[in-house]
């Protein structure tokens, strides 16, 4: 395996975390975010967030206790070719088989150890950068999450980038750590996507994220009707049918395709008559509106 620099900023208000060595425990799989360049039009990215074994002596109440790291922006895509996989494979320690590839969901690495070297550099700009010029597979005794870190997806604010979600290199002011597990404050509204139940996909498909082929990071709320009808087609009805161990990200796509499913195969039947006004997201689910990402799944 190659050794792979990946650099984080400092970020505002944040200290860049110092040289380290040891166990690193993963605590967040950021939610995608769109950038756009002129050079290469939009793209959405995420980034793996670690907790270091090295404890912040002068940490303010409410702020995480230990030394965290961001990871470069990442592509949702594990291609042979792709940044995120020579990265996962360093970590794992071992190849990605077929297997694993299908069936990798982000949130099998929340809890995750590995062993890192974080070394601090100098940019031309003057700014002092926390970078992860090793990662390998853990060593010696588990590190356990530490409690104190949240989210970005469960942060009230958002997590803006300054924060915490765009790179930032240090340890992030007023974090607290929650999981996701928990029910949002309105029962009429669902919860995060990555702690959506089953039951929920079904009930709020426009929300559940596409996670498979071109789509994936959209909701399903955001693409165009022929999208999702080739979605329904093509997973739904041929490929999802022969899982024999479906992940919960499948597991939700598929509820939430099957309501959709059935509410395209009513309105075929009962035209387009009716006057009430219907959510926007309902809307480009259902009238071709919305985000055109190909039919290729």
């Amino acid at each position: 395996m190659s050794n792979r620099g990946i650099t984080f900023s400092t970020g505002g208000d944040f200290e860049p975390c110092p040289n380290f060595e040891g166990t690193a425990v993963c605590c967040d799989v950021t939610p995608l975010k769109a950038y756009h360049s002129e050079e290469y039009g939009t793209s959405h990215k995420f980034q793996i967030v670690f907790e270091m074994d090295f404890d912040r002596d002068d940490a303010p109440e409410g702020q995480c206790t230990r030394w965290c790291v961001w990871s470069s922006l990442f592509s949702p895509t594990l291609g042979d070719r792709a940044n995120f996989r020579k990265f996962l494979e360093d970590w794992l320690g071992h190849g990605l088989s077929a297997e694993e590839i299908r069936t990798f969901s982000s949130e099998s690495l929340i809890g995750r150890n590995a062993h890192v070297v974080v070394e601090q550099k100098e940019q031309k700009s003057g700014k002092i950068r926390s970078e992860i010029v090793l990662i390998r597979p853990p060593r010696g005794e588990k590190l356990k999450l530490s409690g104190t870190f949240t989210r970005k997806a469960d942060r009230e604010d958002g997590g803006d980038d300054r924060r915490g979600g765009g790179g930032d290199g240090g340890s992030r002011k007023g974090a607290s750590y929650k999981t996701t597990g928990g029910g949002g404050a309105n029962k009429n509204e669902p919860r995060s996507d990555r702690a959506m139940t089953i039951e929920e996909a079904a009930k709020f498909p426009e929300k559940v994220k596409c996670h498979i082929g071109k789509a994936a990071g959209h909701p399903l709320g955001s693409l165009d009707r022929s999208d999702i009808e080739v979605l329904i087609e093509k997973f739904l009805r041929r490929d999802f049918k022969g899982f024999t161990k479906p992940t919960m990200d499948d597991q939700r796509l598929a509820a939430a395709l099957q309501t959709l499913s059935e509410r395209f195969s009513n309105e075929n039947d009962d035209g387009d008559g009716g006057d009430g006004a219907e959510p926007e997201e309902h809307q480009r689910a259902t009238s071709g509106g919305g985000r055109k990402v190909g039919s290729d799944y």
